[in-house]
């Protein structure tokens, strides 16, 4: 090894930076490599923590006390408690689930502490367990709780956290007791969180009452609202009580549910003037319908007209479900996308759903039209269903003449059958084409064709993002092989064939 190597391998943060792409094993071995690396190698294993088994089995060994439950097979002394602690102070997420360690092991911890907090540095704190043990981990450094509330004595168990947890910033509520029950006191206990600039509510306990206790809040910024399908119970719970009409700052809101239940959501009237970004995510099955997204939509323009960002997304996976899909999902036209127009900060609009949109270049031409301010427009780019697309490359000109500003789009096109004529205009600020899996049997055609639209700086994008592929059959996996090679080989030649339209336009000049 050279001298300039073993000073690159002194430079704590680079050693940092490499070691953090490794696993808890690796770094276990690098920790006995030498005392300059024991100290980042244990930083980093010991950074997040998945269980309480884990972190207590360094005070002392465990053992099995019948059933699932734990025990320590000799009690901790003072000795164990100073070597712990060398290892809690660099703590700095916590998963906790104690619902498999016995009474003893806590009654021990708190026997041995010589601090209120035994993870003097922790940060975020996922709790699993009954709130009697969190006062060994709740402090004013925690930052960010995720936490179930229990189905009784509602009220102690919020003030606990109003008490310990004076700086929490970040709050995910993961489904507890039921809504009826539950609501009335999580607004109470909202009203005293002055600092939390982030929220994650099930939709059943996104109320009327809850949304006037976030209105108070003035440092919140985000809002996820999750769901699977809606059900009867929380459709009866939205139209219940009146808005306060109080002003929040909130700019982000996420909504993970259905879009029949999404439209409730949106129509609960909560003031959201600061509101700049909306994403939407049906999440898994049936796939959303063209009228339930164009009533999504419409409710957005209509109560959410300051709204600069929004993303919808239809179930956005491969999956082979057994539903009779209706021409109704199929039919996603021009009047799904027309309340848009009327929103004039819109800035960012992305859509995915499984089947591509059925629009004629005419209609894409009243898009492009009424829409010039985009900046960024991805137009389902990511179909599942890959078979045919009403669209070709000739559907880019219109917002290549309209829309100046674009830096970002994407269609999903069928770019087999090339228009002949030269593109009438090009794009003047678009820094990426995304083109997904778009329909393609050569490269040389859309490449020449491409070349004149766009820059030589601007990158096409394709492939898709799917989460699931595991149902895709042998045929598609070889559709979308052969696809992104074209379209690999596209991105490649485009930048070469600009230059050279380019130069050759510059020497007609002379």
């Amino acid at each position: 090894m050279t001298s300039s190597t073993r000073r690159v391998l002194r430079i704590p943060e680079l050693i940092f930076t490499i070691f953090e792409f490794l696993d808890h094993k690796s770094n276990a071995r690098n920790a006995r490599v030498c005392h300059a690396w024991v100290e980042i190698a244990l930083e980093i294993i010991w950074k997040e923590v998945d269980s309480l088994y884990q972190l207590f089995g360094v005070l002392g060994r465990l053992k099995r006390a019948g059933g699932e439950f734990y025990e320590f097979e000799s009690k901790p002394d003072a000795v164990n408690w100073l070597r712990f602690e060398t290892y809690a102070r660099r703590v700095k997420s916590l998963r906790a689930n104690a619902y498999q360690l016995k009474q003893s092991v806590f009654d021990c911890v708190d026997g041995l502490r010589r601090e209120p907090a035994i993870l003097p540095n922790l940060q975020a704190l996922e709790w699993n367990a009954p709130m009697k043990y969190s006062s060994l981990f709740m402090h004013s450094k925690v930052k960010k709780l995720c936490v179930s509330p229990p189905f009784t004595s509602l009220p102690a168990f919020f003030q606990e956290i109003v008490n310990r947890l004076p700086n929490m910033s970040t709050l995910d509520i993961l489904t507890g007791g039921p809504a009826h029950v539950v609501v009335e006191d999580l607004a109470c206990f909202l009203y005293k969180l002055p600092q939390l600039t982030e929220i994650n509510l099930p939709r059943s306990y996104f109320t009327t009452e809850t949304a006037n206790a976030l209105s108070h809040m003035q440092h919140l910024r985000s809002i996820q609202i999750q769901c699977s399908r809606p059900t009867k119970a929380s459709q009866s719970i939205v139209s219940h009580g009146k808005s306060e009409g109080l002003l929040c700052p909130l700019h982000n809101l996420r909504i993970e549910t259905s879009f029949e239940e999404a439209i409730r959501i949106i129509e609960i009237p909560f003031s959201t003037p600061n509101l700049t970004r909306l994403d939407i995510d049906s999440g898994d099955p049936p796939i959303e319908s063209s009228t339930f997204m164009r009533r999504l939509i419409s409710a957005v323009s209509s109560h959410r007209q300051l709204v600069k960002e929004i993303r919808i997304t239809s179930a956005n996976h491969p999956c082979q479900s057994d539903c009779i899909v209706t021409e109704d999902v199929k039919n996603l036209k021009l009047d799904i996308f027309r309340p848009l127009f009327r929103m004039s900060n819109l800035t960012s609009f992305e859509m995915t759903h499984q089947y591509p949109l059925n629009l004629a270049q005419s209609e894409i031409e009243i898009f492009a039209t009424s829409c010039p301010a985009m900046e960024n427009l991805m137009l389902n780019v990511e179909p599942v269903h890959l078979s045919d697309s009403c669209l070709t490359l000739d559907a880019l000109v219109p917002f290549a003449q309209h829309c100046s500003q674009l830096k970002r789009l994407g269609l999903f096109v069928d770019a087999t059958d090339v228009p002949e004529t030269t593109p009438t205009a090009s794009f003047k600020s678009l820094r990426q084409l995304a083109v997904g899996l778009s329909i393609i049997d050569n490269e040389a055609a859309p490449s020449l064709y491409l070349a004149h639209l766009l820059a030589a700086e601007c990158t096409i994008g394709w492939g898709a993002s799917w989460e699931d592929c595991t149902s895709l059959s042998s045929e598609s996996i070889e559709i979308i092989e052969k696809r992104s090679k074209l379209w690999a080989s596209v991105n490649r030649m485009v930048p070469m064939l600009c230059k050279k339209i380019c130069a050759t336009a510059a020497a007609h000049t002379f």
